[in-house]
C-alpha cells in the first residue's frame, strides 16, 4: 500500500471515529438555535474566526437523510467553520468516477488474529535484527470494501471528499464516498454509587 493510502485510511479512521461521537447529538443542535450560538461564539473567538474563514474545506462527514437517483441529501455534522444554516443540508452527487466504499469493524477475533500475526513478524524482524526497508502498516480495525451507489441507504454515517472547496458550497460533485452505518449503543442501567 502506498503511504498515500495508508494516509488516507488513517484520516478517514479519525473521521468516523469523530462522527461516531457527534452521532449522538440530537436534532436540537441542527436547529436555529446551534447556528446562532455557534455565529456568537466565532463572533468572541476573534482568533478562530480569521482563521476559519480562509480555511479550504473538501471533506465533510454527517448522516444520510435521502438517496435520489444520483444525489445524497446528506445532514452534515456541526464544525466550527461552518456557520451558514443553509448548509446544514448539502446535496452530493455521484458518478460514474465517484469511488464508493463501505467500511465496518471487523469481528473482534478476526483482528485479534491479525494483531498477533503482527506482533509475531515484528518480534521475529527485532530477533534477528532485520532492517526494515519501507514501513509495516498494523492491521486495520475497519475492513473496506467498494460499493454500488444503490447500496446507500437512509441513515448510514457518510464522508464526502470533493476536488474543489466545499467549504460554502450547498450542491458539489463527490470524487470519494465512504459509508458507515452507525452503530447501536445500549445503555444498561445507571451504576449506583454509595
Amino acid at each position: 500500500m502506498s503511504k498515500q493510502i495508508v494516509n488516507l485510511i488513517i484520516i478517514i479512521l479519525i473521521s468516523f471515529a469523530l462522527g461516531f461521537s457527534a452521532a449522538k447529538v440530537t436534532d436540537k443542535i441542527f436547529s436555529q438555535n446551534y447556528w446562532q450560538a455557534a455565529k456568537e461564539k466565532l463572533a468572541k473567538t476573534e482568533s478562530v474566526a480569521p482563521a476559519a474563514a480562509d480555511i479550504k474545506i473538501t471533506s465533510i462527514g454527517g448522516v444520510i437523510e435521502r438517496v435520489e437517483a444520483d444525489r445524497i441529501v446528506l445532514k452534515v455534522y456541526p464544525s466550527e467553520w461552518q456557520t451558514n444554516p443553509e448548509l446544514e443540508e448539502r446535496i452530493v452527487i455521484a458518478d460514474e468516477n465517484t469511488k464508493i466504499y463501505y467500511v465496518e469493524q471487523k469481528d473482534q477475533a478476526q483482528f485479534q488474529k491479525e494483531s498477533d500475526e503482527f506482533h509475531k513478524m515484528m518480534e521475529e524482524k527485532a530477533k534477528n535484527s532485520e532492517e526494515i526497508s519501507e514501513p509495516i502498516m498494523p492491521p486495520a480495525m475497519f475492513s473496506q470494501d467498494e460499493i454500488n451507489f444503490s447500496d446507500i441507504k437512509a441513515g448510514q454515517q457518510m464522508t464526502v471528499t470533493a476536488q474543489e472547496n466545499i467549504k460554502d458550497i450547498k450542491e458539489f460533485k463527490a470524487i470519494e464516498i465512504i459509508v458507515q452505518i452507525l452503530p447501536v449503543i445500549e445503555m444498561g442501567e445507571p451504576a449506583i454509587i454509595e
